[in-house]
């Protein structure tokens, strides 16, 4: 454990955190972030409608339905039948993950996958309904509070350390803003989820289980049961950072930063300065995209046939290791699949592009594909960005040498994605849903995200994502 000077619990960070988001008003937020925000929830929209039929959404939603009742105060989306807040938030927070589709912040993490589904589970717990507005600065604090945590103990170690990547953080820090807590509720809530939650959960995704895209279940489950507890009095962990068992003393590399949970606090919003949100073009983890997207850019350029590939070299940063792990080149799994860089290169050079139809069972061992799969070969290059600016290069058997490196794929932080190209995205989406939705009920949705902050009821959002 990592050594720190002794902190008495009320003086841990977690209490100016809990101050600043329980007492930001929306009148605090630029209109940038503000639209961030709207597309923000298009975006995870989006995916939960096209993961809605995944095996593990289809189990939750199952699971969930036992708890069906007129008077529950959470909704299943999608599925449509109300239950407690808390149940719903299982599938809710299933659908978020079932495909890795979800933004993801430069070096902290997803932040949307974590909030959104949360928020929409939980949106009766007040004592009247919820806006855009509340929702649009809810989100807000949660990502702010999720983007420190995760920049104070550094999180872009987290391809092989612990701890990793923590959603519970910003998933409770939004909800507690959501229903109103006060500094206290606030920090009680925190402290609560912190208890219910795990310092490490990397393995889930390292063995291509449903446990990635259950995680989310608990994660949002644990922020309302914490939210509720606290604004009924129940008090929670206040050191969170500091104590002696806390998050800071279990990080196990020397470059932390722990003087980022609170500097600046209420004067830059570092979610949106630092982190920037980039919403992902590819229908799989970030760490396969900017080799995707030179795939697809070589394919483009050169109108290559895959039959004449001899070898597909691509040129990697340290932390995309997640996706080179051996059984990557062997899917037996979605989550193989959807978190292997030689399925995902090898489609997007095989035809153009990887989105959600792409992951059947059957494609898995198709031999002309475990061919393919088998020529990719990957070089760690310490120098490398985080997530962008990766290399691909393709021999031929006659010799021919292709190369592209990413030069800004679209929804990066170099080429932001557009309005027109998330609507794009979430049209390649929604036709996935286990139940149709209608035309008219799916633009509703798309002018409600974008009118968000005129939405005087949330529920008028849920009733567009039910049948």
């Amino acid at each position: 454990m990592r050594n720190y000077p002794p902190c008495e619990f009320d003086d841990d960070p977690a209490g100016k955190l809990a101050e600043f988001a329980a007492n930001i008003k929306y009148e605090d937020l630029s209109p940038e972030m503000i639209d961030r925000v709207k597309m923000a929830l298009l975006d995870t929209v989006a995916i939960m409608v096209g993961g809605s039929g995944r095996p593990s959404s289809v189990a939750t939603a199952d699971y969930a339905k036992r708890w069906e009742s007129q008077t529950g105060d959470g909704r299943v989306m999608v599925y449509g039948y109300k239950c407690p807040a808390p149940i719903a938030a299982v599938p809710n927070g299933a659908f978020g993950r079932a495909l890795d589709y979800g933004d993801c912040g430069i070096v902290r993490g997803h932040l949307s996958e974590h909030i959104v589904p949360t928020l929409l589970s939980a949106m009766n717990l007040g004592d009247k309904p919820f806006t855009g507005k509340d929702f649009i600065l809810a989100y807000c604090a949660g990502a702010e509070w999720g983007n420190r945590h995760h920049g104070a103990y550094n999180f872009h170690h987290h391809t092989t350390e612990m701890p990793a990547e923590m959603g519970w953080v910003q998933s409770t820090a939004a909800l507690a803003k959501l229903m109103g807590l006060n500094k206290e509720q606030y920090w009680n809530a925190m402290g609560l989820s912190f208890t219910a939650s795990s310092m490490s959960t990397n393995q889930k995704n390292n063995e291509g289980t449903e446990g990635a895209r259950i995680s989310h279940s608990f994660i949002s489950t644990t922020g309302i049961i914490s939210c509720m507890l606290a604004k009924a009095g129940m008090s929670g962990v206040h050191s969170i950072y500091f104590g002696e068992a806390a998050v800071m003393r279990h990080v196990l590399w020397d470059d932390v930063f722990p003087e980022y949970l609170t500097d600046g606090l209420g004067t830059r919003w570092t979610w949106n300065e630092d982190n920037m949100l980039t919403i992902k073009p590819y229908a799989s983890c970030k760490f396969t995209h900017s080799c995707i997207y030179c795939a697809v850019k070589l394919r483009e350029l050169h109108n290559i046939n895959c039959a004449d590939v001899a070898d597909i070299h691509c040129i990697v940063s340290p932390s995309a290791g997640p996706v080179i792990y051996p059984s990557r080149w062997h899917p037996t799994s979605l989550g193989d699949a959807m978190y292997g860089l030689p399925y995902t290169v090898t489609q997007a050079l095989m035809y153009g592009d990887v989105q959600l139809g792409d992951f059947a069972e059957e494609e898995f061992t198709r031999p002309d594909r475990v061919e393919m799969m088998q020529k990719v070969r990957v070089d760690i290059d310490p120098d490398r960005e985080i997530f962008d600016g990766f290399t691909v290069e393709l021999t031929m058997k006659d010799g021919t040498k292709y190369s592209y490196t990413d030069d800004g794929l679209p929804g990066s932080a170099m080429r932001p994605m557009t309005w027109e190209q998330l609507e794009a995205k979430y049209w390649k989406c929604v036709p996935f849903s286990v139940i149709p939705l209608s035309d008219k009920k799916l633009k509703n949705v798309v002018k409600q995200c974008k009118d968000l902050d005129n939405l005087m009821d949330l529920n008028e959002l849920m009733d567009n994502l039910v049948p």
